[in-house]
């Protein structure tokens, strides 16, 4: 405005016949451009980017260009104000940013680089069991003799030289290993029943408090005769699971079953024995429990070798399903001493890798009054964010389901706080 007025003045003293020069000049001075800017600012926080700039004179907007490398030229979008979020960006990716203002005229030269990194999901881990996290098989939890491969005696003499052929106190039956009926290896557990009396063995072992575990053994009769075996808690005084009619067969088959250990858990004591009045034999072989990951409601689940389905480690975790998952059945369940429990406020990010075995499958995330769904469209391995800021009602277990009744892996699962 200035420069206007000045040259005005000077103009005053032109001679009319000039006007022709004076319409020039005015012309000229009415097409300037706004001036480049030289002290745009970046400002990082969580998923997000701030930029401030001064008001540039004669500018009536400002032309945005980002990039995640200097001397952006993308366009980003145009705005009138000198304050600018750009959300939602990447969490902890770099960004570059330019501005060019604009006016009638056209538009001015690019500003300087502004640039900062978007807030990051780097907090502490809120999953307590890093087996749930990453889906792995917890260690052996019955240590020993495990496929009763050990043995320092001669099998089948009736002499309790070896714990396999340990004779329980009051009874005159008797265990051997037996050479010529096993599940895998060189030998198996023989129970054999007497007339009258039959045939146990019981193992102690100790395991961790609320936490999840799979107890499978191999086992076969022989025809007539039944095994009976329980697993007792001995803190809580009650049986977990107690059958007196398996395997009437001379088919090796598996039994598995899963538990969860009470709060106040010390020590599980398994139980195997003859069952009937037949003078026959039943077997036992291979005998395991391992902690496993995160409980799942009713679905049919297991864990998974194959390197396709997992994204890091040994395992990924199957979901079988027999149905759409809805929050109880077909859907991993962490309870609350399984993950930290997030705070009033905070911003966090839930993440895992998921293999989809069918196009566009939802998946639900689920924790209190946070129901987040993500839609997978293609088939395989896909990494998965749902972002949420917690509330005061952000409580509870944490469910994730899918949409599908059809097989789907999880692994690497996780929960962190933004920063």
């Amino acid at each position: 405005m200035k420069k206007i007025i000045l040259m005005l003045f000077l103009l005053s003293s032109i001679n009319f016949s000039q006007v022709n020069k004076l319409n020039i000049v005015i012309t000229v001075l009415s097409n300037i451009l706004p001036n480049a800017s030289t002290s745009l600012i970046a400002n990082g926080s969580l998923g997000k980017i701030t930029l401030i700039n001064y008001a540039i004179s004669g500018a009536t907007s400002y032309n945005i260009y980002r990039s995640t490398s200097i001397n952006p030229t993308t366009l980003l979008t145009n705005t009138q104000l000198t304050t600018y979020i750009d959300t939602p960006l990447s969490a902890g990716t770099l960004y570059y940013y330019r501005i060019k203002a604009v006016n009638n005229n056209g538009v001015s030269n690019y500003s300087n680089n502004a640039y900062d990194t978007s807030g990051n999901y780097n907090g502490t881990e809120l999953i307590t069991n890093s087996i749930n996290r990453t889906m792995e098989v917890g260690t052996e939890k019955i240590v020993g003799n495990l496929g009763f491969e050990i043995f320092t005696g001669t099998p089948d003499d009736g002499t309790t030289d070896d714990w396999t052929e340990y004779l329980e106190s009051g009874t005159s039956g008797s265990i051997n290993d037996a050479t010529v009926s096993k599940h895998s290896g060189n030998y198996a557990m023989k129970l054999i029943y007497v007339t009258g009396v039959n045939s146990t063995r019981n193992y102690g072992t100790t395991l961790t408090p609320l936490k999840r575990y799979k107890y499978s053994f191999w086992s076969r009769g022989d025809l007539y005769k039944s095994l009976k075996y329980n697993v007792r808690d001995n803190a809580n005084a009650t049986y977990l699971i107690s059958d007196s009619t398996k395997n009437r067969s001379t088919t090796y088959t598996k039994t598995t079953y899963e538990f969860t250990t009470a709060a106040n858990f010390t020590s599980m004591l398994w139980y195997w024995g003859t069952n009937g009045s037949v003078a026959q034999s039943v077997y036992v072989d291979d005998i395991s429990c391992k902690e496993i990951p995160i409980y799942l409601g009713n679905g049919n689940h297991s864990v998974d070798t194959s390197s396709i389905y997992k994204q890091a480690g040994s395992y990924s975790f199957k979901i079988v399903s027999t149905g759409v998952g809805n929050g109880t059945t077909n859907t991993i369940s962490l309870s609350n001493s399984q993950f930290t429990a997030v705070t009033n406020g905070l911003h966090y990010r839930f993440k895992i890798y998921a293999f989809t075995t069918t196009a566009n499958t939802t998946l639900t995330f689920k924790l209190g009054d946070i129901v987040l769904t993500k839609s997978v469209s293609t088939i395989g391995l896909t990494e998965i964010n749902y972002d949420f800021v917690a509330t005061a009602s952000t409580t509870g277990n944490l469910f994730l389901y899918s949409n599908q009744s059809a097989p789907i892996w999880f692994d690497e699962i996780s929960v962190k706080s933004g920063q």
